[in-house]
C-alpha cells in the first residue's frame, strides 16, 4: 500500500497537482484502541511523505461520536454533513 501511495504521490507532484491528505474522524470506539505508538509512527510517514513531495497534510487523528457512523468505519448521513462543512470552513473560507 505504501508503494502505491508513494507512486500516486509522485505522479500528482509531476503533473503539478495540489494535494491536501486530510484525515477523517474515527468512531469513539475505534480511537479508544489506537495506541500512542501507531499514532507516533503514523504520523511521522506522513511528515517523512512532505520531505519528498510538496503537499498539506493533516496528522492528528480525531473521533466524532459514534452516532455519526453507520458501521465502524463509515460516516452515516449527519457525520458526512459534519464532516463536509468541516473541511469547507477550515479550507474553502
Amino acid at each position: 500500500m505504501l508503494l502505491y501511495f508513494d507512486k500516486l504521490l509522485k505522479l500528482l507532484d509531476e503533473s503539478g497537482t495540489e494535494v491536501m491528505i486530510i484525515q477523517s474522524p474515527v468512531n469513539e470506539a475505534s480511537m479508544e484502541v489506537i495506541t500512542d505508538e501507531f499514532l507516533s509512527g503514523y504520523k511521522e510517514m506522513l511528515l517523512d511523505k512532505t520531505r519528498d513531495y510538496d503537499f498539506i497534510v493533516e496528522t492528528d487523528i480525531y473521533a466524532y461520536d459514534n452516532k455519526y457512523f453507520g458501521d465502524n468505519n463509515h460516516l452515516n448521513r449527519s457525520g458526512a454533513e459534519k464532516f463536509s462543512q468541516e473541511i469547507k470552513n477550515r479550507y474553502f473560507e
